[in-house]
């Protein structure tokens, strides 16, 4: 599960490559107890009860910023907010989340990688990222290709031209 390590982040990379969504694990190990999370998954023909369920599976499992991508990850961030809110109803520190509708994934981890950063309440113990990939191991050989080396995959594709400006900004918290 673990593939790497980012010197600029300081943090621990993982992929955990699952075939489907029964296959979540009860608990996770990571280097660290909060982590920032690529979410790669189909959640198109998943019910809103799923998404609870997996939005709360993250947030009991530490993650403090959530990137969604694949189909219907609009959906999959809002669970996410909203077990959030649920869970932590001023906000103050706030669970950071994004979706990616229309980037390809290699944009989505080179965001991961570069620009995901926890609000500074949760700063202190995020030590990981993990790149979950659900019901696709495409997306899981290239996560784990990615978070390999990321010093040569970003310098990569930024020399192909493929990291967007917007992506180069970093996310600041907002509170609810």
């Amino acid at each position: 599960m673990r593939v790497g390590f980012d010197p600029t982040t300081k943090r621990e990379l993982f992929v955990l490559e699952l075939d489907s969504l029964a296959e979540l694990p009860v608990s996770i190990r990571l280097a660290s107890p909060r982590f920032v999370c690529l979410l790669a998954w189909d959640a198109a023909r998943s019910s809103d009860q799923e998404l609870a369920q997996v939005a709360d599976w993250l947030l009991r499992s530490g993650a403090v910023y959530v990137c969604c991508w694949g189909a219907d990850c609009e959906r999959v961030h809002d669970a996410v907010d909203a077990e959030d809110m649920r869970r932590n109803p001023t906000c103050d520190p706030v669970v950071m989340t994004t979706w990616h509708t229309t980037e390809p994934l290699s944009e989505v981890l080179w965001f991961v990688l570069n620009s995901a950063w926890p609000d500074e309440g949760y700063a202190n113990g995020c030590g990981s990222t993990l790149a979950i990939c659900i019901g696709n191991p495409e997306w899981a050989v290239t996560a784990r290709a990615s978070f390999a080396d990321p010093i040569l995959f970003t310098n990569r594709l930024s020399e192909v031209g493929e990291s967007p400006a917007y992506l180069v900004s970093v996310a600041k918290p907002t509170k609810c």
